[in-house]
């Protein structure tokens, strides 16, 4: 025979379990529409002076902060989602290696490029891309030389 606490331990650890789930569940639904619409595809190339930027990152960031990023390809190509808008752009170069991690080898073995300064900052790169429902191409090219001003 159970005893009548059993039911009420039982209950007690099933419902808060069951609400994480449903919040959860929210969170992620808000986090990823926008009224009514759905994601937009963006993808392209990164070049500096020419070249294709082998590893780093390509970060978008709209006026109200959502963000979207993606890792850049070792052909300098990159694929992210995010909902339409407009977007300040930045190319962030890789995060540094961590020398203990190495165990004595010469790393990924990818040169990393040296992105300047003025494009690792959405607020300084001058980079923006308008992002429509559906497919979008947008090729960022870098230039190392400043810019006369």
């Amino acid at each position: 025979m159970k005893s009548p606490n059993s039911r009420r331990f039982g209950s007690w650890i099933v419902r808060p379990m069951s609400c994480a789930a449903k919040i959860a569940g929210i969170v992620l639904l808000v986090g990823c529409s926008q009224e009514g619409g759905s994601l937009a595809s963006v993808s392209g190339v990164v070049t500096l002076d020419g070249s294709p930027i082998a590893n780093g990152s390509v970060l978008l960031t709209d006026a109200e902060g959502k963000m979207a990023t993606s890792p850049l390809q070792t052909d300098g190509s990159y694929s992210l989602e995010c909902v339409p808008g407009v977007y300040a752009v930045a190319v962030a170069p890789p995060p540094p290696l961590d020398p203990l991690a190495l165990n004595g080898s010469a790393g990924s073995g990818l040169a990393s490029a040296k992105i300047p300064k003025q494009y690792q900052d959405v607020g300084t790169s001058g980079l923006t891309v308008e992002v429509k429902d559906g497919k979008n191409a947008a090729d960022f090219r870098l230039d190392s030389r400043p810019k006369p001003k």
